[in-house]
């Protein structure tokens, strides 16, 4: 028989093994619990929309080419809304949106650029001339009484929207958020996403 010492001795490398493989799991399960996930930074660099909206299925049209209908639900959509006329700013957006499309190389054919008019359905000649400079820009003009309902559906105003292709509001960046990293927030989104 063996004295208890050989036993202890044949029995410890058990514990070890348990620390080993157990105890990874527990500090993940401890730390998702208390420690604010902030301190670790994002890996997106636009602002996450919460609570999660939806936005309806609506059709979209360009002012170039009017007879070929879009839709906001299918594809990835950068979006930006002007709750009036169409500015200087809200021209930097339309240009700005272009350049992140473009970014994307082979991958751009899933993203469309909307811009969403709260104004109304009439489009005024300085943005129609304007959007000739940008051809595949989309419009989206609600009618009358769907405009109050939509503007309350964006959380932050002024902002460009990151939409995905089943109309939810993924993401938010602030006019002077840096390109490079909405470019890489689409390629991240794009690579793992099958749909749009």
């Amino acid at each position: 028989m063996n004295p208890p010492s050989e036993r202890r001795k044949r029995y410890w490398p058990l514990p070890v093994l348990l620390v080993l493989f157990a105890g990874p799991l527990l500090l993940a399960w401890w730390l998702r619990d208390h420690v604010d996930p902030a301190l670790f930074g994002s890996a997106n660099h636009g602002r996450l929309v919460e609570p999660p909206v939806i936005l309806k299925d609506v059709p979209l049209f360009e002012p170039a080419r009017p007879g070929e209908g879009a839709r906001l639900h299918g594809k990835w959509s950068l979006l930006y809304f002007a709750t009036e006329r169409c500015d200087a700013p809200c021209g930097r957006q339309i240009h700005r949106m272009r350049q992140l499309r473009l970014a994307l190389g082979k991958e751009a054919y899933r993203v469309q650029r909307v811009l969403l008019l709260l104004a109304g359905p009439v489009i005024d000649a300085r943005l129609l001339a304007l959007l000739r400079d940008y051809p595949g820009q989309l419009l989206w003009t609600p009618p009358a009484g769907e405009r109050d309902g939509l503007l309350s559906q964006f959380p932050w105003g002024g902002q460009l929207y990151l939409v995905d292709p089943q109309g939810m509001l993924v993401l938010a960046y602030a006019s002077d958020a840096d390109p490079k990293g909405i470019v890489r927030d689409l390629e991240r989104l794009l690579r793992a996403s099958w749909i749009g």
